[in-house]
Formats: structure tokens, C-alpha cells, sequence
């Protein structure tokens, strides 16, 4: 660019900073109790905003947000999209499709498409492991203005009447994030473009965090703006030495400047390069140590290192929103058995607003009316291996399906009480033991009776009572007893051990 276009610019971003002043009121990260809906006044640094949501803005996107919380965290024992891969949507207002320097709105389109394609670029040449997706735009009733601080405040709250839109794109495409693109050329004293600084407060950042507001005329094409705002959503900011130097967020969340060579990073103002009167341009590559210009300059240091930053910030930024719906094998707990009630656990799906219908399977073949969470056991499954089949549905989702292993074979019914039989008598050669039993449930057992010395059966030794004989003798005897009921699983219950005397 020329140097009269280079000056241009600088004197656009030096009117930024001095526009964007720190809000006293706002220093404090945690929200903030107001009196009003409003959200507390947010703490600027230029062009980055530090998301401080109000407590009663919080409590308000509970009940007219787009999608629950939990549509938007995903927890470790979850499945989760690629940290690669960053969904981005655009919204504009009419005036700006109208604009002659647009071309309609295959033209605009075209412009997404190729900021898309800048800021790629500029991850790739800084080894940047992310990639910007374009997943959709759409057009905004509301005009645009011309303060970017209220435009983003608005393009960010769902419910307010204002670029409503958005919120509503965004869950349909699943975008991690939004830009807004303003009509209209740049104000005087005004910025090409702001966005939220991430990375400060994580719990707030998918639905705090995920914005950003520009002006396309006289900014998108030369200055990298489009790719400077986007990296504010994925914690990088500004170099030191510009006019609102960065004064949270991560230390080394720092642009670089070379005036020497002439250049500064994507994150970094042109102030530096004012100050000595030498023109800059904005190159496509993040500020870090082991980057370098293809002249061989180096982009950053161990103090600049926005690669860094955007790095350990991508795969949270690509999970602001999950792309697909990520099944997980589902469980059946419960007992296998007639009467029994079995149970579809769907635990580590994402996202986490997915609800789930249910097919129960015997043998393989579905179980007619058999849809819901749970499944009662009877006389038509004894002896079949049961599964279920359970698809997982969420608004703007394709549905995913994915079925259970097999349980064992489904047996009779179980006794609901079993108790252990405890002998009667002496424990001498010459007496008479018994085996006493209380009585199982339900009613109606047919016990029988087996008699034990050291474990082993004692032959013969088949009644309710034993007679206790010389060769047992310092021996341990036991008796087993076995209930039968027709319909029921045979169970076998075995006494405590009582030794005989010598």
C-alpha cells in the first residue's frame, strides 16, 4: 500500500484508542450486580471487550436464549468437535447490500468468503493448527449505526429486538461464532471494527465472547481488520506499544511491531511505526518466537506470542458450539430377569440440550410399544438378549442413532426374599441336626435339602435332618438348601459352617 494509504490508517486506529476509554465502573471481572437488566459497563482496551456480564443479564439468558446452557459447554466426558475446525456465520443490515462498493449480495458473499480466506492465511503462515469455516449468513432488520460498543453489546443479547437475528443463525448453523459487518463508511474518530476478548473469563466466553462488529468501507480490504477482530475472540491482543497497550488477558497474548522492516502482526496497532514516521503494513501473521516473515524476520518473541495464545484458545472456541450431534454407546443397567426392569443410561452425548427416543430389541426384532427409557420384563422375553436402539434429536440436528450390546439371556423371575438355613442341634458324633429355614418369597418354594462335610456333599445325606457320624469328627458341616417355584430362577443358599467335636 502507499505510504499517504499507510498514514491513513494509522490515523483511524490512533482515533480508536483514544475513543475506547477504560470504563471505571467496569474493572472488576466478576459480574456485577445492577439495578438494572442492563448488563454492567464493559472494560474496553481499543478494540477488545472483556465480556463482564451482569448478574441479572445471566439469569436473563436462562429464559430467552436460543439454546440451554448446557447446548453450549461441553465436559470432558463428552465427545466434542475437531479444536481445528472454527465455525464462523455473518449478518448485515439491507444498507449494506445496497452499497455500490458491495455488488450485491453475491458480492458480499464473495468478501466473507475472501476474509475467510485471509485469516486462514494468517493462521497458517504463523502455524496456527485452525481453520475459519463459513457456515452461513443472513440479513438483519435492524440498521446498523454507527457506534460499534452498542452494536456488539446488542449483536450478543438474544431477546432485545435488536439483531436477534444472529442468535438465531447461530444455533441453526452452529456457529462458534458471529461477525456483524456495519454499513456505511468509518465515522470520524471512529474504529474499523471490535470484538470480545476471550480467554479472561471461560465460563462466559461461548455466549460472551463470540462476537464481532466492523465496518466494511474503507477497513476490510486493507487492514485486516476482519482476521484482528477474530483474533480478539480467540485471546489475542494488541502489542505493548500501542495507545491502549493490553492490561488483561493473557501476558504474552501480545502483537509484534518492526518498524525497521516495516511491518506489524495481525494483533498489533500501527502506533509504533507512527511514532517514527515510517508507513507499516499489517502482514498475515500472528506475533511468536519461532515465526518468521518469508525474509526471515522474525514475528514475536517469548513476551509477543499471540501463536501461543490463539493456540490453547482454538479447540474451546470451536466447541463454543458443536457441529453434529456425537453419540455414545448406551448402557442397560437392571436385572435381566422376568419382572425385572431394565434401563437406557445415554451418558457422554454432545451437545448437551440432546433428547433421546428409545427401540427395545429382543432377539433382534423390536418389541412392539417398547419406546421408552425403560423396560419391563415378561413371559415373551425369557430367554431372549435384549438391545436398544437410541437416537438422539436437538433443534437444527440431523438425528444420530446408536444401538447397546446385548444383555445375557433374560431368565425367570427371582424370589424377592432368600434367606440362608441355620442348623439346630449338637455338634457331636451321634446327634441329630436340622436345617431350619424361613420361609421365602414369594410363597409356594419346594426346598430341598443337601448336607456338606468340608465343602463336599455327603452322600445320601439329602433331608432336612443329618445324623451326625464318627468320621465327622472334627470335620465342618454345612447344609444347602435349594427353592424351586415354577416360573422362578432355582436358587441355592448355604448355612455357616459348624465344626463337630473330636
Amino acid at each position: 500500500m502507499t505510504s499517504r494509504t499507510t498514514r491513513g490508517a494509522v490515523r483511524r486506529t490512533t482515533a480508536l484508542a483514544l475513543l475506547a476509554t477504560l470504563v471505571a465502573s467496569g474493572t472488576s471481572l466478576a459480574p456485577a450486580v445492577a439495578k438494572t437488566d442492563e448488563a454492567a459497563p464493559p472494560r474496553l482496551e481499543t478494540d477488545a471487550v472483556v465480556p463482564n456480564p451482569s448478574a441479572q443479564e445471566l439469569a436473563r439468558r436462562t429464559i430467552v436464549d436460543h439454546a440451554p446452557a448446557d447446548a453450549r459447554m461441553t465436559d470432558a466426558k463428552r465427545k466434542a468437535d475437531a479444536g481445528n475446525v472454527v465455525d464462523v456465520a455473518f449478518v448485515y443490515p439491507a444498507a449494506l447490500v445496497s452499497q455500490a462498493d458491495i455488488g450485491g449480495l453475491s458480492g458480499l458473499r464473495a468478501k466473507f468468503s475472501a476474509q475467510i480466506a485471509d485469516a486462514n492465511t494468517s493462521f497458517k503462515n504463523s502455524g496456527i493448527p485452525v481453520e475459519l469455516r463459513y457456515v452461513g449468513d443472513r440479513q438483519v432488520a435492524a440498521p446498523t449505526t454507527t457506534n460499534l460498543q452498542t452494536m456488539l453489546t446488542q449483536l450478543g443479547k438474544p431477546g432485545d429486538g435488536v439483531y436477534d437475528e444472529a442468535q438465531a443463525l447461530r444455533e441453526e448453523t452452529h456457529a462458534d461464532l458471529v461477525s456483524l459487518w456495519v454499513s456505511g463508511s468509518v465515522p470520524l474518530g471512529s474504529s474499523c471494527g471490535i470484538g470480545n476478548l476471550s480467554g479472561i473469563q471461560p465460563q462466559y466466553d461461548p455466549e460472551y465472547a463470540a462476537f464481532t462488529t466492523l465496518f466494511y468501507t474503507d477497513c476490510i480490504d486493507d487492514f485486516r481488520v476482519f482476521a484482528h477482530e477474530i483474533g480478539h475472540n480467540f485471546s489475542g491482543n494488541h502489542d505493548v506499544g500501542s495507545s491502549q497497550p493490553p492490561s488483561n488477558g493473557k501476558p504474552y497474548a501480545r502483537g509484534f511491531t518492526d518498524p525497521a522492516h516495516k511491518f506489524i502482526t495481525v494483533m498489533a496497532y500501527y502506533d509504533a511505526c507512527a511514532a517514527v514516521n515510517v508507513s507499516c503494513t499489517r502482514i498475515p501473521y500472528f506475533s511468536g518466537p519461532n515465526v518468521k516473515t518469508p525474509e526471515g524476520y522474525p514475528t514475536g518473541n517469548a513476551a509477543a506470542d499471540n501463536v501461543r495464545a490463539i493456540t490453547e484458545q482454538a479447540p474451546t472456541v470451536a466447541n463454543y458450539r458443536q457441529s453434529q450431534i456425537y453419540g455414545a454407546v448406551p448402557t442397560i443397567s437392571g436385572q435381566p430377569n422376568r419382572g425385572g426392569t431394565l434401563t437406557a443410561n445415554t451418558p457422554g452425548w454432545a451437545p448437551g440440550n440432546v433428547t433421546f427416543t428409545y427401540q427395545w430389541f429382543a432377539n433382534g426384532a423390536p418389541i412392539a410399544g417398547a419406546t421408552g427409557a425403560t423396560l419391563k420384563l415378561g413371559d415373551a422375553q425369557v430367554g431372549t438378549v435384549i438391545t436398544v436402539a437410541v437416537t438422539g434429536n436437538a433443534p437444527y440436528y440431523q438425528p444420530v442413532a446408536v444401538g447397546s450390546a446385548a444383555t445375557p439371556a433374560i431368565g425367570k423371575s427371582l424370589f424377592t426374599r432368600t434367606t440362608k438355613p441355620k442348623i439346630k442341634g449338637a455338634a457331636r458324633p451321634g446327634s441329630k441336626l436340622k436345617a431350619s429355614v424361613k420361609a421365602w418369597k414369594p410363597g409356594k418354594v419346594k426346598y430341598k435339602f443337601t448336607w456338606l462335610r468340608n465343602g463336599k456333599a455327603i452322600k445320601g445325606a439329602k433331608g432336612k435332618t443329618y445324623r451326625v457320624k464318627g468320621k465327622d469328627r472334627g470335620k465342618k458341616i454345612q447344609v444347602k438348601v435349594t427353592g424351586k417355584r415354577s416360573g422362578f430362577e432355582t436358587v441355592s443358599r448355604t448355612s455357616k459352617k459348624i465344626k463337630i467335636r473330636r
